[in-house]
Parts: C-alpha cells; structure tokens; sequence
C-alpha cells in the first residue's frame, strides 16, 4: 500500500496591526504579463520580511514574473525548487489565480500551488478550489465560513487531497473550536484562539472507488497540521481508521464551520481555503 507523508506548514501569517482585516492585505492585479502590480486598501509604508501578501493575477505568467504592490517597488516571484528558489517558469501562475507570497527580504516566495504540474516523481498538482478572503458575522447557531463541493469522479484511486483552512476569529470569542469537514470526515483536533490567525492543513487519500475496503472506508485522513495563533505549536497526526461513505462517483462536501457559541457582533474571518489534488 502507498503511504504518503505530507509536510507542509505555512511561515506565520501577521496582519497589520492598524488593520486586522486579512482582505486589506489583497488586491486585483492591474499590471501587464510577468510585471503584476496592484494596490491594497491598506498601504503599507515598505515591504515586511515574513509577511503574506496576496494578489489576484489578471494574466497567466511566460517565465520570470515580478510584482509590485502599492508602488513600492517590484520584486522578483521565486518559486522553492529543490530547495532551492528559482525563476518562475511559463503558466506556474494562470490567469485568475490567487497568488500567496512571502517577502524574504529580497525576493517574493510563492507559497501556492503552481500553475503548472509538481516535478521530481510527486505527481501532478491541481488547485480544484480557492477562495478568500472574506469576512463572516456571528448569528448564534453553527456557521459555515466557506463550502465547495467536489464534484463527482474529481478524484481517482491513488489520488490525495489536502485542504487547507486558514482563519482569524475577533477578539469577543475567546478560545473556541472550528471544525474542517472533508464529507463526513472532520478535524477539530484543538481549540483556536481569538484575534490571531489560526491554520487547518489536513491530507486525506482516496482508497477505493466505488466498494469499501475492509475498515469500511473510501477516503483516509492521512495527516493533519494544525498552526495555533501563529505560533510554532504545530503538531502531526495520523489516522488510518477513518471512514467516508461517500463513494468517489458522487459529489462530496468540504467546509468550514464554526459553532453555534459564535453571536454577533463577532465575525470570522477567513483568510482563505484551498483545496488541492495530487495525481
């Protein structure tokens, strides 16, 4: 049997402090092919080592790209590739694609998914969902933050899935749980904090297509990441006896909810989910 071994946690995602809002940290490319540039709603004074910045890309990209955010100055996207961060090559950004970056000081690494496929034997990687940010208000009963459902035979025996969540919560809520559905499977293997930023990573790996295998199961939850407040309190889980009953010939649900203790006038807001497949 295959056995997958997912590391993957994201550098901390800080918020300015004159503005927790994550859609201010944003913006809609406004630039020509390979030179993206766009302005947030929040101006920063200069580029800050360690934070994400996010843009929307208007153009899909034809090798070396730069981008320039607020008219600071543009930098260089580098892409990590065997350890070591490179050029972009042609289409690793699509038109339409949200683009997470982190300023090294120099350079800006781009943390999501290529546009093009993943090299070096780990198959193909394919962005089937992204949205963010977006803010949510409280209403007092359970509520669902971002949904996508998959769509029927999206996904093969041998194929993985990683969902990522990742959210911030206003200061009223104090400590309080968030669970990340993939069908029936859920994970909300620790509480979260308010007024920081939070993080789901969780792997799960498609088994069988249209029968059950013995333990009952269509799709295994590998592996879950979580990322507490920003903080280096990451931890790793493993499961192998987790079960859906969804078989893969038929659509599957995958949300964010958070609980019915949530009463305005807190909100959530969720920074961004992605939903990614391996083949």
């Amino acid at each position: 049997m295959k056995t997958l071994i997912l590391i993957a946690i994201s550098a901390c995602t800080l918020l300015y402090a004159q503005n927790p809002v994550v859609r201010a940290m944003s913006c809609s490319d406004a630039g020509s092919t390979d030179t993206y540039a766009c302005s947030m709603a929040v101006a920063p004074a200069a580029y800050v080592t360690g934070l994400h910045y996010w843009f929307s890309a208007a153009t899909a990209n034809t090798g070396a790209a730069t981008i320039n955010f607020n008219s600071l100055g543009a930098k260089t996207i580098k892409k990590a590739a065997g350890g070591v961060t490179t050029d972009l090559a042609d289409n690793d950004i699509r038109a339409g694609q949200w683009v997470d970056l982190v300023y090294d000081g120099t350079n800006m690494q781009m943390q999501s998914t290529l546009g093009n496929a993943a090299s070096g034997g780990s198959g193909s990687a394919t962005t089937l969902y992204y949205v963010g940010p977006s803010i949510s208000t409280c209403t007092g009963a359970a509520l669902t933050i971002a949904t996508y459902t998959l769509p029927a035979n999206t996904l093969a025996v041998g194929d993985t899935v990683e969902v990522i969540s990742n959210f911030r919560a206003s200061a009223g809520l104090g400590i309080h749980l968030v669970k990340q559905h993939f069908g029936s499977l859920s994970v909300p293997e620790a509480t979260y904090e308010s007024n920081v930023t939070n993080e789901i990573r969780t792997t799960y790996s498609v088994i069988s297509a249209t029968s059950k295998i013995p333990d009952g199961a269509y799709y295994r939850r590998i592996q879950s990441v979580v990322t507490l407040g920003g903080r280096a309190a990451e931890f790793t889980t493993f499961f192998n006896a987790d079960s859906e009953t969804t078989n893969i010939n038929a659509s599957l649900d995958v949300k964010v909810v958070v609980p019915s203790t949530c009463a305005s006038p807190d909100t959530y807001t969720l920074n961004y989910m992605k939903v990614t497949r391996w083949r």
